[in-house]
């Protein structure tokens, strides 16, 4: 039976890139679940971009060799202008809205994420379940299961 797609947000792909076996052993084994049950797990290049950039800023060479290995194994997904488009009209409805939060540019990657979404018709395993709801299906990693994920 096919299964939605999994976007990891930053929050997961930080705790996931930590070198040591048994830090984050819970987030490990759940991404380790969805593996195996052949799940589509979607890394997006800007997330990619956010991780890396403080891995690098943090000098966290082994870090960024797992971030390397996840993006070989799985694929870094590009980001398509149409989906930066459509990014565009999120971010700009959001701000209509009166999203709550400090700066303007605050919700930037995550709008983009959203978009992506959208298009793949994916649910978003993050840490910050509040910035994405109003735009698609976003859940805490640990309440994605693969049972949840069927279609």
């Amino acid at each position: 039976m096919p299964t939605r797609p999994v976007i990891l947000d930053s929050g997961p792909v930080g705790r996931l890139v930590t070198p040591s076996p048994t830090r984050h052993l819970d987030l490990k084994l759940w991404y380790g679940t969805l593996r195996e049950h052949d799940v589509k797990i979607i890394l997006p290049a800007i997330i990619d971009y956010e991780v890396r950039r403080n891995l690098v800023l943090e000098g966290l060479t082994l870090s960024l060799g797992v971030l390397d290995r996840l993006g070989e194994s799985i694929g870094v997904e590009p980001m398509r202008p149409d989906t930066l488009k459509a990014a565009a009209e999120l971010w700009a409805r959001a701000r209509r809205e009166g999203f709550p939060g400090g700066h303007p540019h605050d919700i930037d990657v995550d709008v983009i994420v959203a978009a992506l979404a959208q298009d793949t018709h994916a649910i978003v395993a993050t840490d910050n379940v509040a910035h994405f709801a109003r735009f698609v299906d976003a859940r805490p990693w640990s309440a994605i299961t693969p049972a949840a994920l069927r279609t």
